[in-house]
């Protein structure tokens, strides 16, 4: 058996069990929900092969339908078509959920249904399935909104805590090198960054009084830099939510590759 016909295994498995919930055995009119959420899910979506798969196997899309999608050139135009398309199948409102389950569109998972989310990230981890940063959060937090609201530092170090260090996929020096101008020219160095990296144990107190003594903020900056990458797999990360933590949202979603703004207090 070969890796597609396992994934198409796994898919149908995931959809049996999602369609079993009882969340699911509700009446969901999925025009609504589309008419509700069409633009915010359309800038989370990546139509991929894997996706594209996923709906073939559920019987969404047929070879012919497969084939429109892929010669389409927007991604956006993609993902339009495929919800009408949804929209005119038996038992779209599982199946879209199902399909965004197995491809990890978490973000776009909890704006159309968190509680049926969070029951298939908990079958997932009950299976001992390897889960994204996205699914701990998900899995881990009950209320998520109001954990950010009420106590973001606490949210922050709890966020950082469920990152895996193989998840690192890119080197911080390499990665940094490609991002440094932006990086220098926008951040502000200021106390509770440091305080946030210390907090976390990706800086020292001693680092901390050390770029605290340099006088200039890109002096500051470029401390920062030469510092963090012998701080070990996890500093770039510590070093983006930081950036998130201390209201540098622009500069962070610019040199962000793990796309966790979406968990960051407001």
């Amino acid at each position: 058996m070969d890796s597609t016909e396992e994934q198409a295994i796994d898919l149908i498995k995931a959809y049996k069990y999602i369609s079993n919930l009882d969340e699911c055995k509700k009446s969901y009119n999925f025009a609504n929900i589309l008419r509700k959420y069409r633009i915010a899910i359309s800038d989370i979506i990546v139509i991929d092969e894997i996706f594209l798969r996923s709906c073939g196997t559920l019987n969404v899309l047929t070879e012919s339908l497969i084939e429109q999608v892929e010669s389409i050139s927007n991604n956006k135009d993609k993902i339009y078509f495929i919800l009408d398309i949804f929209n005119m199948r038996p038992n779209s409102f599982i199946k879209f959920i199902t399909i965004l389950m197995y491809n990890e569109c978490i973000i776009a998972v909890r704006y159309i249904s968190p509680q049926i989310g969070k029951l298939y990230v908990d079958y997932k981890y009950q299976c001992g399935i390897k889960l994204t940063l996205e699914e701990k959060v998900f899995l881990e937090c009950d209320d998520i909104e109001t954990l950010k609201i009420s106590n973001p530092k606490q949210f922050i170090f709890d966020i950082f805590d469920m990152f895996d260090n193989s998840e690192c996929k890119c080197k911080f020096d390499n990665y940094m090198t490609q991002h440094q101008a932006i990086f220098v020219s926008s951040i502000d160095v200021n106390m509770d960054l440091l305080e946030y990296l210390s907090a976390i144990f990706i800086l020292t107190t001693s680092m901390v009084e050390i770029i605290l003594s340099i006088p200039t903020n890109k002096g500051k900056a470029n401390k920062l830099l030469n510092i963090l990458p012998c701080r070990g797999p996890k500093a770039l990360y510590g070093l983006i939510l930081s950036l998130y933590a201390t209201n540098q949202n622009d500069l962070a979603k610019k040199i962000d590759p793990f796309n966790i703004s979406f968990i960051i207090p407001d």
